[in-house]
């Protein structure tokens, strides 16, 4: 076998779609209730993914039987809308199956009302009423849902307000919306427009795909067969952190490896180089995804897990981490993601080791004397989020890293290659 069995780049199709039978249990049991749900996660963590295997009926049934057979299901993905795409358009397209299933009755009679009247607020209470006295339900996936905070016409109050409105108070409309920020996050985004009344999102249950479970992980790289042992199972789980893409993506790279016949430290120092140019992109569309205050948290935990590698210890770590213990909210969610976890010695620790190589990358990029990593947090419109005492503190972190930060992420990958080589473990791995 010389082709390699994985996948990465895009959704997965449904029969590819690899477990997370948690979070299809929890979204669909919240479906037949006609409950909205808020699918969370970074960049490339399988949300797409999800939405199109609860689409296909097929797999639906498997878990729930025919418990939503009077559900249409309409799949919206927010970046393919156009810039004059409006309310009218929106609810068209969603109640479109309205007009499929019925060409006359009290249903095909509302629906023509709503059209006539641009879909106002009023005639589409009368509808959703009618279909909630008929037993059935329309279920709006809303893909890359973050698009529409800036959409120029359904990024406002009469939008949001009216799926709100209308979700709450019928059990014929169901919401799932898949977005990379937390909902407390999009309550802020959306709190210029919405300043007096109840939040939008206030209505929806976070569902959070985090790191792919370490049985389901093993079960996709036993796709390699004997070409993967322990070591190369090692390499991939620890540098992708078992986030879906980079896992896949990491196990890609070390197949190919493999075929040029390389062994040992060589062959993982390959790999994990291939691997830092290959996942550049994914890294810095998740750096922007989160907000400041995670990005904080994230710089902390990753310089002083870089500090591991450094002989001389003059600089005080933990005051980093110090710095950090208000942002249990934070700290909560990128857990929760898998993005950090706490460590045997009571720290925590970035999980996708990868990451830290990007992130040496991109300090090294500006940093060139002692005063630019407080240029690069300026940079990254930190403004307000770093006192002037933690910006002290992280540019003289910085400095103790100097030799390591000089050389961008390739110490890191180095010692990291290195360590899988000789066979070390996972808890004196945390570089």
């Amino acid at each position: 076998m010389s082709k390699s069995p994985f996948v990465h780049g895009g959704p997965v199709t449904p029969n590819d779609f690899l477990n997370r039978q948690q979070a299809l249990r929890r979204l669909l049991n919240r479906l037949e209730k006609g409950q909205a749900t808020a699918i969370v996660g970074q960049p490339h963590t399988g949300k797409t993914s999800l939405l199109r295997y609860i689409l296909d009926k097929v797999k639906r049934d498997r878990i729930v039987g025919d418990k939503l057979d009077r559900c249409w299901f309409r799949e919206v993905d927010s970046h393919m809308l156009s810039r004059k795409f409006d309310l009218a358009a929106f609810w068209a397209f969603v109640l479109e199956p309205v007009t499929v299933y019925f060409d006359s009755g009290e249903l095909f009679a509302l629906y023509q009302l709503a059209r006539e009247n641009d879909f106002g607020a009023f005639t589409l209470k009368r509808l959703f009423a009618a279909l909630d006295q008929d037993k059935w339900r329309i279920v709006v996936l809303l893909d890359e849902f973050d698009a529409l905070l800036n959409h120029p016409i359904l990024n406002s109050a009469e939008f949001y307000g009216s799926l709100r409105s209308l979700t709450s108070r019928f059990s014929s409309l169901a919401l799932i919306i898949a977005t990379r920020r937390s909902l407390n996050q999009l309550n802020v985004k959306t709190l210029e427009i919405n300043p007096h009344s109840s939040p939008y999102f206030n209505i929806f249950t976070e569902l959070r795909l985090g790191p792919l479970p370490k049985r389901d992980v093993a079960i996709l790289l036993a796709n390699a067969q004997d070409r993967f042992d322990n070591s190369d199972r090692q390499f991939v789980a620890l540098a992708s952190g078992r986030h879906p893409f980079l896992l896949q993506l990491a196990a890609d790279i070390l197949w190919e490896v493999d075929l040029e016949g390389k062994h040992g430290v060589e062959r993982y120092q390959q790999a994990a180089q291939e691997l830092r140019l290959q996942s550049e992109g994914h890294f810095a569309d998740t750096w922007r995804s989160w907000s400041d205050a995670e990005r904080k948290v994230i710089i902390a935990i990753a310089l002083a897990q870089m500090s591991l590698l450094v002989d001389d210890h003059h600089f005080e770590w933990s005051n980093l981490i110090e710095d950090i213990n208000d942002y249990t909210p934070e700290i909560r969610g990128l857990e929760k993601s898998g993005i950090i976890a706490s460590s045997l010695d009571g720290g925590r620790h970035v999980m996708q080791r990868s990451f830290l190589w990007w992130l040496a990358d991109e300090i090294k990029r500006l940093v060139r004397d002692e005063t630019t990593f407080e240029a690069w947090l300026e940079e990254q419109e930190f403004e307000g989020v770093f006192t002037q005492r933690e910006r002290r503190s992280l540019g003289q972190a910085a400095r103790e890293l100097g030799t390591l930060l000089a050389q961008g992420g390739t110490t890191l990958v180095e010692a990291f290659a290195k360590g899988v080589g000789e066979g070390l473990g996972e808890a004196t791995m945390r570089f």
